[in-house]
């Protein structure tokens, strides 16, 4: 987890393939002390939750060993942001 005062964001991310696992990097700087932080993750089910510090990040999204979408995007409110992760392309939709 992160430590008590850091400011954070929830992040869904949503396999809306039928393709499983889905591999998650994520790097990027805190807002807060503009510290690097990374996330590294793999998931087989249809949802995974995360909460990451505000900041700025890129990432890679593996989808098995099919296909690989990357970009970045910017934490910066509570509320939820979500990544639809598609057949052709991911979407984010959030605050």
């Amino acid at each position: 987890g992160l430590p008590q005062g850091v400011d954070k964001g929830y992040i869904l991310f949503q396999n809306e393939t039928k393709i499983k696992p889905i591999h998650l990097n994520i790097q990027g700087t805190t807002t807060q002390g503009e510290k690097p932080y990374y996330y590294v993750w793999t998931f087989h089910e249809n949802q995974h939750r995360w909460n990451l510090p505000f900041g700025t990040y890129d990432y890679v999204i593996f989808v098995g060993d099919k296909k690989t979408f990357y970009g970045s995007f910017r934490v910066s409110n509570w509320d939820k942001t979500t990544f639809f992760i598609r057949d052709n392309k991911v979407v984010i939709a959030g605050p």
